[in-house]
């Protein structure tokens, strides 16, 4: 079950920096936006 836990909390992480965007960040993702800096 503890592995189960750990994939899922590494797919929200993934999602929550790479996928998601933010208007503060011009709609960018919060790697997107800090790779373009």
């Amino acid at each position: 079950m503890s592995k189960t836990i750990i994939r899922i909390n590494r797919l929200y992480l993934h999602i929550y920096n790479h996928e998601r965007t933010r208007l503060k960040l011009n709609g960018l993702s919060p790697v997107e936006f800090r790779t373009q800096a």
